[in-house]
């Protein structure tokens, strides 16, 4: 080997180190990078499982919050195979009704079996009761029906009246009888829960007859019971222990200003009743005393009493005023405007206030929690069983605008 052979050599060897120990470093930074990646990636993992966690424990409490999701949520769910729907109504029927045995699935679902002896009604036997008595009850058919899960129900009132205006889509500022700047007339009524229970009774010698119908009967007894109940609570209830009612409220004379509160009426100019010539001016003055605003959709509310008496009543020609039916509409009407009949109105009597008209919709709230509780009793009434049946409602003017009264004097 020649000497410039071997320098070229020894200079090659040398190259072939140093890109070796170049190569080596570079190995050695990637491997850092990962180490570094991978651990930041753990941690990142790390801090979603814990997101994850705490997510699912806000999940599960929210689950908690109401009585009434926990009553629809742990009910045992119906299968495709197990026929119908109602096979779980019928199993509470022939089970606890007809024999006081609790299905088990029920001991599964309530809480408070133990505590109160009794049960909540299945989703479609409380459901069935519920479409019944919208049916048959009065005041249930005008007034505004809410579900709530509280103990209490706040409805909230602009005295003022709603405000509102035009936006401008090109200039800062809104036209109207709208003041943002200033404090809005608000005020809050508050409406009570109260619990209504109906205790219809049956001998066993029926609960033991399988062909007997044991669950319309109930459905029956309870929707009556309830119905009577409850209208004669929204018309006269003291707001004791009850639902508070419409002529319960203190009364304000005149249809202009209406004092919040206070439940407004016009006179009959007749102390004992209806005047004795054109009678059916006051049931005009009465129409017209109420906002045009809550004219449409307004009926007149009376007992049968009151409502024979209008219904002879002719114009000068000899024709009734009073129709039975308008057009499709199968409800008497007077005037243009329906007639309901409640029994559980006042009649014909000095100071008496026999005739209500209003727009009920507005005027009246009903509240009421969707469970039904059941318990059955044989031993306190034998040889009879009873069965204690209640839910909670409530009531309450929530418009004192929206109704007029007619007071006899």
């Amino acid at each position: 080997m020649s000497k410039e052979e071997v320098i070229k050599y020894v200079e090659h060897t040398d190259n072939y180190e140093e890109n070796l120990m170049s190569l080596t470093t570079d190995v050695a930074d990637v491997t850092n990078k990962l180490k570094s990646y991978h651990k930041e990636l753990e941690e990142k993992m790390v801090a979603r499982d814990n997101i994850l966690e705490e997510l699912e424990e806000k999940m599960v409490a929210r689950d908690n919050i109401s009585d009434s999701r926990l009553y629809t949520a742990n009910r045992p769910a119906f299968s495709s195979a197990s026929g119908t729907k109602n096979e779980c109504s019928k199993k509470m029927v022939n089970s606890y009704l007809r024999g006081g045995q609790i299905p088990s699935e029920y001991k599964t679902m309530n809480t408070q079996i133990a505590s109160t002896g009794g049960m909540l009604l299945g989703k479609e036997f409380a459901n069935k009761i519920d479409n019944a008595l919208r049916s048959r009850s009065v005041m249930r058919s005008l007034a505004r029906v809410v579900n709530v899960s509280s103990a209490t129900y706040e409805h909230i009132m602009e005295l003022s009246g709603p405000q509102g205006g035009w936006i401008s889509d090109t200039e800062d500022s809104i036209t109207g009888n709208i003041d943002v700047d200033s404090t809005p007339n608000l005020t809050s009524i508050t409406i009570d829960m109260h619990e209504l229970a109906s205790v219809p009774s049956i001998s066993q010698r029926l609960l033991d007859d399988a062909e007997f119908d044991l669950e319309e009967w109930l459905i029956d007894r309870t929707v009556s019971h309830f119905a009577a109940l409850e209208d004669d609570a929204f018309i006269v209830g003291s707001g004791s222990m009850k639902p508070k009612g419409i002529l319960s409220y203190l009364k304000h004379a005149g249809a202009g200003n209406v004092q919040w509160g206070r439940t407004s009426y016009i006179s009959t100019g007749n102390a004992t009743g209806f005047p004795e010539e054109n009678p059916m001016d006051s049931i005009l003055d009465l129409i017209y005393a109420l906002p045009v605003v809550y004219r449409h959709g307004a009926v007149f509310l009376m007992n049968s009493e009151v409502a024979s008496v209008i219904r002879k009543w002719k114009d000068n020609e000899g024709r009734y005023l009073w129709s039975d039916m308008h057009g499709n509409d199968l409800m008497p009407h007077l005037l243009g405007y329906p007639v309901v009949i409640s029994e559980s109105m006042q009649g014909i009597d000095a100071g008496g206030y026999p005739v209500c008209f209003g727009n009920f919709k507005h005027a009246y709230t009903i509240i009421e929690r969707p469970d039904i509780r059941i318990l059955r009793d044989q031993y306190s009434q034998k040889p009879y069983v009873q069965f204690y049946i209640s839910k909670r409602i409530g009531g309450g003017i929530t418009d004192f605008n929206a109704l007029r009264l007619l007071r006899c004097e």
